[in-house]
């Protein structure tokens, strides 16, 4: 632990007389102290009070040419005396301090008990218990202190016959400043509450002992009336605040600072250790929030800079769950809204013990999530630049054959932006260790903890990224052996702009959401991403995407699908029965030419009551003549709400096939304009770009329907059970500017006419 040195050490005590005190001042048969509630003759005592040691710099002035510390208190300041155990065997009395600063306390006493120890407890305003046969006072840290005075509690004993209350510190003080910055309303800091960088208990009862030779202790009692924190609040800004702690105390693992009704901050550091009488000082909170840190493969230093940087165990110990919930509260707190920089390199996340990184936060009381970022493609080459080139500067996280990557759990909120997961694998040994799917990414709910509401979800957003060769091979039921890049159980999952390639499952489709258990509002959303040379190893449908939970809604816009394989029977790449939106997308010259008569290019399952919106795609394949390419099987209680519009759908021989149950929907001009037809006529001009990974085509289609901007921004919105909110998340992410799409290159979509699939030859930069 880190000892941190006095703030000052006193080189002197501040005033120590020797005189004794005038006894009794007053007698008075008939006097009732109306506050302490008791009658008969009582004597005002006088005592002289001076400071022992440890002793401090004061919040009052500045230390004297001569080394002598400033007192402690000002004229009319109040003290508590007590003189036993009951309530009513206390009184106040105030500190007069004369012109050559020497500080006397009087106070009102029962005559009879003239002759008894005394205690006093500096400030009045603290709770305090006497047991005067053990020589002890107990004091209460208050939650909220916020001035030195209020914070700087002392106790001392005495008796008329030595009169000199000599005060011992009984707490540790900590010292910060707010700093003028955005926490601050209405000209007023709200309020900042320190805890402990474990969440751990930091204030509450203090017994202060007095033995027969003179000797102080005191020492933190552990009983039920103690706190996770510390508070100042309503202070203005730039002034500096103090708040007691327990004396001799240890922040393990720093300290968190939490500004409430604005927003939380947290400054990590090692064990920080304050001693009975001495004063911590944190400087300016704001100065010292950790934010950032920078992560280097194999490095060994706490993140700070990139010079310091921090390595992969740094990144597990940081992350790893807490089964205390209040350790898991500081968890929270100290993993919200921060930045992991990675540099260019190799990151293997998992262990034999942990085969992956679990992001989890599941115990801690806390409402709403904890949002995290993971910013690869860093060049690390010099001071805390994060300026980032994901291509020059691959940043990779790999199981390296042997572990799996990532599971994001309860409330966590990551960001992964610019990095390459690959390599990931996850076995039935694998799976035994830790119960999650999905080789690279798991993201799911803990449903046995309290709070799995949606609020709470697990969301991750997926920006700029590849996921390469990543392979899952459990093989329990048909349910599993799926998921290898993305194993989606429930939360939210946003892609943006990402690769998917290589990715092998045994059972079910590379991105997979769960087909039981799935809690309603689960959500998979994908834009701009490409897929090729993904498939599975066994018999069964969606080798690229599958998601049939009605729970689970779906939306994917401007995505290449092509060269995607089944080693064995099987088919239909996408596999979709959830509440669906599927627009601008390219599937063709993908593998399925295996004998499976019903599989299908876009395929939906047989599912009760399900919206599906598909518009301005392309779904073809030139080498099967038997399969439907755009197929949906009803079976009797079936009802698939189905609107389609412009699309390009061509198997050789036959065109798209619907269950007995299906209703096409009317509603908005051009639906059900469909276009099916000969392969070998409607594959003309398209070429696949190996360095874009997406198709291109000249658009020359003769009589096809294009859509229009109006009608697309339309069709988005037409799923009643999706509604505009994968409109809105298209929106915000710059896919739909000004009431237009962009295509596959991010170029803008022409307005007039657009053609189907993910590349647009109309559209503009």
């Amino acid at each position: 632990m880190k000892r941190i040195s006095r703030f000052l050490a006193a080189s002197a005590v501040i005033v120590a007389l020797a005189a004794s005190c005038t006894k009794a001042e007053m007698e008075d048969a008939s006097a009732r102290n109306e506050e302490n509630g008791y009658d008969g003759p009582v004597k005002t005592l006088t005592f002289n009070a001076v400071i022992g040691e440890p002793s401090v710099k004061t919040a009052l002035g500045d230390v004297g040419e001569d080394g002598t510390v400033p007192v402690i208190w000002e004229n009319g300041d109040e003290v508590k005396v007590i003189w036993g155990a009951a309530e009513t065997d206390n009184a106040t009395g105030t500190i007069t301090i004369d012109a050559d600063g020497v500080a006397t306390l009087s106070v009102v006493v029962p005559s009879e008990l003239a002759e008894s120890d005394f205690y006093a407890v500096y400030p009045a305003s603290v709770e305090a218990t006497a047991d005067t046969e053990a020589g002890t006072v107990q004091v209460t840290i208050p939650t909220e202190t916020g001035s030195f005075k209020t914070a700087n509690i002392m106790v001392a004993k005495a008796s008329a016959a030595e009169p000199t209350f000599s005060f011992k510190h009984a707490v540790g003080i900590v010292r910060f400043q707010m700093g003028d910055n955005s926490f601050k309303a209405n000209g007023k800091i709200n309020r900042l509450s320190l805890y402990s960088g474990v969440r751990d208990y930091v204030a509450g009862d203090v017994l202060c002992s007095f033995d027969d030779e003179g000797a102080f202790t005191a020492t933190s009692v552990d009983n039920d009336n103690h706190t996770r924190y510390v508070t100042a609040s309503d202070l203005s800004p730039e002034e500096v605040a103090y708040v007691a702690v327990w004396p001799d105390y240890t922040f393990e693992e720093g300290f968190i600072a939490y500004y409430f009704n604005e927003q939380r901050s947290a400054y990590y550091e090692k064990d920080l250790t304050i001693a009975r009488g001495e004063i911590l000082n944190l400087g300016n909170i704001q100065d010292k929030m950790r934010t950032d840190f920078f992560i280097k493969p194999g490095a060994k230093g706490d993140g700070s800079s990139w010079e310091n940087a921090a390595g992969e165990d740094f990144i597990r110990a940081f992350f790893a769950p807490k089964t205390d919930a209040g350790r898991a509260y500081a968890h929270c707190q100290k993993c919200e809204n921060t930045n992991f920089w990675f540099a260019a390199g190799e990151y293997v996340l998992g262990t034999e013990d942990a085969p992956k990184l679990d992001l989890y936060w599941g115990l801690a009381p806390k409402a709403g999530s904890v949002p995290v970022n993971f910013f690869g493609g860093c060049a690390a080459s010099g001071g805390k630049d994060k300026t980032r080139n994901p291509e020059t500067y691959e940043t990779i996280f790999t199981g390296k054959g042997t572990y799996g990557i990532l599971a994001v759990r309860n409330k966590a909120d990551l960001t992964l932006d610019g990095i390459t997961l690959r390599d990931a694998v996850v076995n039935e040994a694998l799976y035994a260790k830790d119960k999650f799917y999905g080789a690279a990414l798991y993201v799911a709910m803990n449903t046995s903890v309290t709070n799995n509401t949606e609020a709470f979800f697990p969301r991750v957003r997926i920006n700029n990224c590849r996921f390469i060769n990543n392979k899952e091979t459990v093989q329990l039921n048909n349910d599993y052996g799926c998921g290898s890049a993305i194993n989606l159980a429930t939360g939210k999952v946003y892609v943006n702009n990402t690769l998917f390639s290589g990715n092998i499952s045994y059972n079910r489709g590379m991105i997979h959401t769960a087909v039981t258990g799935v809690k309603s509002g689960t959500s998979l959303y994908i834009n701009n991403s490409r897929f090729t040379g993904n498939g599975l190893a066994a018999k069964q449908y969606g080798c690229v995407i599958r998601s049939l939970h009605a729970n689970t809604k779906v939306g994917i816009n401007g995505c290449s699908f092509g060269k995607n394989t089944v080693d064995s029977k099987g088919g239909a790449p996408v596999t979709i029965s959830s509440p669906c939106v599927f627009v601008n997308n390219t599937l063709i010259h993908n593998d399925i030419d295996n004998g499976y008569t019903d599989a299908g290019i876009y395929r939906m399952a047989s599912i009760t009551d399900v919206d599906a919106v598909l518009a301005n795609n392309i779904i073809m394949d030139e080498n099967n003549e038997e399969n439907a390419f755009f197929w949906s099987k009803g079976i009797d209680g079936d009802n698939f709400n189905f609107k389609s519009m412009s699309n390009l759908c061509g198997p050789q021989k036959t065109e798209m096939s619907f269950g007995v149950k299906t209703e096409l929907s009317d509603g908005l001009e051009g639906w059900n304009t469909t276009r099916t037809g000969a392969a070998t006529t409607d594959l003309n001009g398209l070429a696949w770009s190996e360095t874009g990974n997406y198709w291109t085509w000249d658009g020359n289609i003769e009589g096809f329907d294009y859509v229009t901007a109006e009608d697309m921004v339309a069709a988005t919105k037409a799923n009643d059970s999706i509604k505009e909110e994968f409109y809105k998340w298209l929106v915000d992410i710059g896919a739909i500017v000004d009431g237009q799409f962009t295509d596959c290159r991010g170029y803008l979509r022409g307005s007039d006419k657009m053609c189907p699939g993910a590349y647009d030859p109309w559209a503009t930069e």
